[in-house]
């Protein structure tokens, strides 16, 4: 799987300075003074979904392919937090269904994420980063109960810094 992943911080600049380096803007956003997003793309994505399901009835293993997720992002005040999540929207497929009987992916996530993992503030600007991204979660519903987990890491290079002043 490859894709990109753009980190914007917006922030002002006080009447009559100069344009920021990119060392100065990075400065400012390790220290919070910037409010931070992500805009995320994914292409040549494969998914595979492995489940095991034990009932009284006895035990299905299976998997297959799927839909690759997305990516979502929430800024804390220390870190850039990305979401995989299922895309629901315009899909009619199950992002954790394989042809074993069992739980739904409603039954399972909720509202929750696929996996999540966190660029912290300080390594933005890096060359390459790694971000271990996973879930491990219980769940109890409509009469299912049992765990989740997994784990992926995305490996992050940087492409190009750029910075831009918009008057207004």
């Amino acid at each position: 799987m490859s894709g990109r992943i753009d980190v914007l911080a917006v922030g002002r600049v006080g009447r009559g300075r100069h344009r920021p380096s990119v060392r100065t803007a990075l400065r400012r956003l390790r220290r919070g003074s910037l409010s931070v997003y992500s805009d995320a793309r994914l292409w040549r994505a494969r998914a595979t979904v492995n489940q095991l399901v034990t009932s009284p009835a006895g035990t299905c293993s299976d998997g297959l392919f799927t839909e690759p997720p997305v990516i979502d992002s929430r800024a804390t005040k220390t870190a850039l937090v990305l979401l995989l999540r299922s895309d629901e929207l315009g899909s009619i497929a199950d992002t954790l269904r394989t042809r074993c009987p069992g739980p739904s992916q409603p039954d399972v996530l909720k509202e929750a994420s696929l996996a999540h993992g966190s660029i912290p503030f300080e390594a933005v600007g890096s060359p390459a980063l790694q971000v271990p991204a996973g879930s491990t979660r219980a769940f109890a519903r409509n009469g299912y109960s049992g765990s989740r987990r997994g784990q992926l890491r995305l490996d992050l290079e940087l492409v190009k810094s750029r910075l831009y002043t918009v008057r207004g």
